[in-house]
């Protein structure tokens, strides 16, 4: 756990400006776009909620890129940084994500209100993505920590592996998870968006033709059959994946989120978190 954290603050308080550095040395000599973008998106949301998902789906429409979360690392001008990436994309629409934390504790925001507000004027237009069941969400976010792997391709193989549950670590994610979302409502406020929810839109792969037409009614773009190459990596029960499951049942259920193990999750197919 240490050596993860040692890595991420690394990748996140170093490595962005590094990376800032060299795509504006290399920017001059990538091919530029000579028209405007038709469409600009920005997807906001948390962690395990299926973000890499939706990115994923997005990337397999024709004329749209969608890039990752851009400020994931720490940056000197994250917004002319975002407009780099808008001048050399090729596609007619143009979006990226982002983590609600990217903007409250990565970015040096000094009015992180105005960030949100700043795209919208400048033609984004926002799709919200949440997971109602923060629970699941939590256990997601320690299993993924625990392999140190957040991701899985359809045609990789995932290793079986468990976790014995912190409880002091879970109570601590339930926090830091309730806080975020009334921070997204925050940053949300007074702002269009498209509101999307895991559960009901991407758990399951039947809904994702459904969930991708009603994003492409609301950019106003053409829509196609979906398409993903991940697959999902946390497994669903959780006595599958806990070590210690009875002994963190027993504790849920005198804590205040134990509504949370009432959400039955779908079963799921194929589908990355």
């Amino acid at each position: 756990m240490a050596l993860t954290k040692f890595k991420y603050n690394l990748a996140t308080y170093f490595l962005g400006y590094i990376k800032e550095f060299m795509y504006s040395t290399f920017y001059v000599f990538r091919p530029k776009r000579t028209r405007g973008i038709e469409t600009k998106f920005v997807i906001l949301s948390s962690g395990r909620t299926g973000s890499t998902l939706l990115v994923n789906l997005m990337n397999n429409l024709d004329d749209v890129e969608c890039q990752g979360e851009l400020l994931k690392r720490r940056l000197w001008r994250p917004r002319h940084f975002i407009k780099m990436w808008e001048k050399q994309t090729l596609k007619k629409h143009f979006g990226f994500k982002i983590l609600s934390y990217h903007i409250r504790n990565v970015q040096k925001i000094n009015k992180e209100k105005e960030f949100l507000n700043n795209l919208t004027a400048q033609g984004y237009k926002v799709i919200y993505l949440e997971r109602q069941n923060r629970l699941y969400q939590a256990f997601s976010l320690l299993y993924a920590l625990s392999r140190d792997r957040w991701h899985q391709e359809k045609n990789k193989s995932i290793r079986k592996h468990k976790i014995i549950v912190d409880f002091n670590i879970l109570d601590q994610w339930m926090r830091d998870l309730e806080e975020l979302g009334r921070y997204e409502e925050e940053l949300l406020e007074g702002i269009d968006y498209l509101h999307l929810v895991y559960e009901n839109d991407l758990q399951n792969k039947k809904q994702h033709n459904r969930t991708l037409d009603k994003i492409a009614n609301f950019l106003n773009i053409e829509t196609q059959t979906a398409f993903s190459d991940f697959k999902k990596i946390t497994p669903r029960k959780l006595d599958s994946f806990i070590e210690n499951y009875d002994e963190t049942i027993a504790y849920i259920r005198e804590q205040p989120y134990a509504h949370f193990l009432n959400l039955t999750e779908q079963p799921s197919d194929s589908v990355c978190e």
